[in-house]
């Protein structure tokens, strides 16, 4: 899938510098249907999924242990775990786009 986000359609959760690799964060940049713009919806019960990149399934979106400059986490793929910082749930509010 590639994930859109609404307010700006043409931006895409983005692996950054175009690679999937361990320690890479993830941003929103501009769609431009690159590989690093692919993800995998990987469900892990619950109503949760790991996102999961089309690059190298083993490296999931995770939720790191340092921030931004405004307090955000910022969010890199890592190695699959199953730890909680890598399980997401998708919720109807209108402002996430999944295109197959």
């Amino acid at each position: 899938y590639e994930v859109d986000f609404s307010g700006n359609r043409n931006m895409c959760l983005d692996a950054t510098g175009g690679t999937a690799a361990a320690g890479v964060k993830l941003e929103q940049w501009g769609c431009n249907g690159g590989g690093n713009q692919r993800w995998f919806f990987q469900p892990k019960g619950g109503g949760y999924y790991a996102i999961a990149s089309s690059q190298n399934q083993n490296l999931v979106a995770t939720v790191g242990g340092a921030t931004d400059g405004s307090g955000n986490p910022v969010i890199e793929l890592q190695p699959s775990t199953g730890a909680a910082n890598q399980l997401w749930k998708l919720n109807q509010l209108g402002i996430v786009y999944l295109h197959g």
